[in-house]
Order: C-alpha cells, then structure tokens, then sequence
C-alpha cells in the first residue's frame, strides 16, 4: 500500500467521522439555544405573572378600603378619610407583596427585558415599597394620638386631620401604580 493509498484512506475514513461529530455539535448548540430562550421566556412571565398579582392585590385593597365610604366622598378629601377611618380602615392590613422575582435580580434574565422595561418594572416594585411606607405611617399612631383620641368621641375626623397630608400620598401612588401598564 503506499502512502498516497493510506493518506486517501485515512481521509475517506476519517470525514465523515469529522462530519458527524460536526453535526451532533451543531444539534447540541441549537439544543442549548432553545433552552436557553424557553427560560428567558419564563423568567419573563413569572416576571409579568408577580406583577400582575401584585396589582391585583392592591386594586382589591384599594377597592376594599374605598368601599368602606359609603356616602363615596371625593377621595382625596377628609370626608373621605373619616369614613373609611370610621368604617375600619386601620384595622386593615396591606397585601403581602411578592417581591420574589424582582428582589434578587439576576444579570442572566435581566438581559431579556429592555432598558426601558426595567425602568417600568422597578417603578412598580418602588411604588408597591412607597405604599407599604405610606400605609403604614397612616395607620402607625403614636401614644400621643392615641390617648387624643381615646377621649375624642369625633376621633375619625381627628385621625383624618391629622393625616390630611399623607393621603392625597397614598391616592396618588396606588392610583400611578394600577394607572401603569405591565411593561412585560
């Protein structure tokens, strides 16, 4: 046998070896892509899914509290905030907000929402974190207040003079938060 018969054997033997092993490479990276893009696509949703709870929650809240206002006064006023005070708005508690998916920001699925995504996105977490702070200075008295108005049989119309301020707060961030679309 000589050489240029061994080398051309060789060759004719190894090719499609070569050949093969290409193709079940290529086989293996497409694999992984589209893996790869199902759990992005995932991600995303679990993403929009957190949000869209999260907005519910709060508009089932919020239409709760409101409820509790049944000569339904301007929202923003103290007739407003003396009702709902009146009808057991301190006495009810906040949604429980997910933050599951949010919280802890993975670089690897960040890269599948846009800039501008983001932006939104975290909006709507900084807002649900603004309405915990607000709600929670709203319905937070002090032992001073407390004592006020223990003896104030007109202590709903106290409580909402005292806390004038803050709600037209509170209206402004639920209502940017269920106004928002979900970005995702």
């Amino acid at each position: 046998m000589s050489t240029i018969e061994f080398i051309s054997n060789f060759f004719l033997a190894a090719v499609p070896g070569v050949l093969i092993a290409l193709f079940v490479h290529q086989l293996e990276v497409r694999r992984y892509n589209q893996l790869e893009e199902r759990a992005n696509q995932n991600a995303r949703k679990l993403l929009s899914l957190e949000i869209q709870s999260n907005r519910a929650s709060l508009a089932s809240f919020w239409q709760e509290i409101n409820d509790l206002d049944t000569e339904k006064a301007e929202i923003t006023s103290d007739e407003h905030l003396t009702a709902i005070t009146e009808g057991g708005f301190l006495t009810y508690p906040l949604p429980h907000w997910n933050f599951t998916r949010w919280q802890p920001a993975q670089p690897s699925w960040l890269v599948i929402v846009s800039e501008k995504e983001v932006e939104l996105v975290d909006r709507i977490y900084r807002n649900l974190e603004l309405i915990t702070d607000l709600h929670t200075r709203m319905v937070t008295l002090s032992p001073q207040e407390q004592e006020l108005m223990a003896h104030d049989r007109f202590w709903a119309s106290r409580y909402a003079s005292m806390r004038n301020r803050l709600f037209p707060r509170l209206v402004e961030v639920v209502n940017q938060t269920l106004a928002a679309r979900n970005p995702l």
